[in-house]
């Protein structure tokens, strides 16, 4: 099975008019975003591309891979990188968890114990970096 890549970077091209800032992505013009300060553009930017790619996965349609120099296409007056995180998309689609029965040795149950470890968590986190972020 093929690994996904979780973080992907996308770039916005950022333009400033009247002391507001828009931007839309250089790979997906048709994703944008405008706010009054450069730190709320970019909550703005990864809200729009997560919006954005939900709606191509919804219709069963590829997202744009980024683009090598991808900064030499801007317009505007400066760029933003904009990550895009495949496991968040992919966990919003499909929230449920599913309970599932471990068994581990007696001793490492015991020490997961002692020092309150979730082992669920252990184990989600372990899965997930092994299947979505490699």
């Amino acid at each position: 099975m093929e690994r996904l890549h979780t973080n992907i970077l996308y770039t916005a091209d950022v333009h400033k008019e009247n002391g507001r800032y828009w931007a839309n992505f250089v790979e997906i013009p048709e994703a944008f975003s405008e706010a009054d300060t450069k730190e709320a553009l970019y909550e703005n930017l990864i809200e729009a591309l997560d919006v954005h790619i939900l709606s191509l996965i919804d219709l069963g349609e590829d997202y744009p891979k980024p683009l090598n120099n991808a900064e030499d296409e801007v317009k505007g007056d400066f760029y933003m990188t904009i990550p895009m995180s495949l496991d968040r998309i992919i966990h919003s689609k499909s929230p449920k968890y599913d309970r599932r029965n471990v068994t581990i040795p007696h001793y490492l149950n015991k020490l997961a114990k002692e020092r309150n470890i979730e082992v669920s968590k252990v184990l989600r986190e372990a899965l997930e970096k092994e299947l979505l972020h490699n």
